[in-house]
């Protein structure tokens, strides 16, 4: 298992950041529309936000990886993305993204740490975003159930 960790100050590695959201929409994105309209937002990100992300590779392969955003200020974190290939989920590879997350961004004195679930994720995501000590907040918007999961850094 390879570690890798992009801290997006530069290009070279935003140029990776990019190329990790690509990999999670064409990996998880079911739709051409859902692709389409999820290609524009990488395509047309503001890059002068601040992220970085996290990836697992295994066999040459990316196989997790999580993408952390800072839009507000730099006390908060949202994790943007946080995906594993289903043939390599239930080993603890998000669970280690998640943990390394935490460790940077305490590191860099976060204070808040948040991720957002959709409806389709709403049961698994729960479970799994409170082993980490974050807490949900389920909200409606649109007909949509959505689930806010916060968490402060210790």
């Amino acid at each position: 298992m390879i570690f890798k960790y992009w801290n997006g100050k530069d290009k070279n590695t935003l140029n990776e950041i990019k190329r990790l959201k690509e990999w999670a929409i064409s990996e998880f994105t079911e739709s051409k529309s859902e692709k389409g309209s999820t290609d524009f937002q990488v395509n047309s990100m503001d890059y002068k936000n601040s992220e970085c992300a996290f990836e697992i590779i295994e066999n040459g392969k990316t196989v997790s990886a999580l993408i952390v955003q800072r839009f507000e200020s730099p006390e908060y974190a949202f994790i943007a993305w946080a995906a594993t290939l289903p043939e390599y989920r239930g080993q603890g590879y998000c669970s280690k993204l998640v943990d390394k997350a935490k460790a940077v961004l305490e590191s860099e004195d976060s204070q808040l740490m948040s991720v957002h679930c959709f409806d389709q994720y709403l049961e698994q995501d729960s479970a799994f975003w409170a082993k980490f000590g974050f807490k949900h907040h389920v909200f409606k918007k649109d007909g949509v159930t959505h689930l806010s999961n916060i968490r402060v850094i210790d």
